[in-house]
């Protein structure tokens, strides 16, 4: 069973929360965090549609949810951290820090 970083009402997973209660300008994390998010397995892909959390009149396709094995999360919850502030838990920004490596590209060999 995988924990959910993203147990959003807003992106249809069946939680109570809503994503609007984890917003915080100014929030950021490292880049890493950020690739490791882009970079996860595709393990739940539903043919649906509902509607874009942050962007009135804009519909999404999904969801799709992506995993480590530990975590899973929303395709676009870099995007959400990155445009629109989503704090994501500690212990899943901890986990990233402990375990991944930012693989190699020609950017930064």
């Amino acid at each position: 069973m995988h924990i959910s970083i993203t147990p959003y009402k807003e992106l249809l997973y069946g939680g109570e929360e809503s994503i609007y209660d984890h917003i915080c300008e100014g929030y950021s994390v490292s880049d890493s965090v950020i690739t490791y998010l882009k970079s996860g397995q595709l393990t739940l892909a539903s043919p649906g549609v509902y509607p874009h959390p942050f962007e009135k009149g804009v519909n999404l396709h999904g969801p799709y949810v992506y995993t480590d094995g530990t975590y899973c999360w929303d395709r676009d919850t870099w995007i959400y951290v990155t445009e629109y502030g989503l704090m994501l838990p500690q212990e899943f920004v901890d986990h990233v820090m402990r375990n991944y490596q930012n693989p190699k590209t020609e950017h930064n060999q």
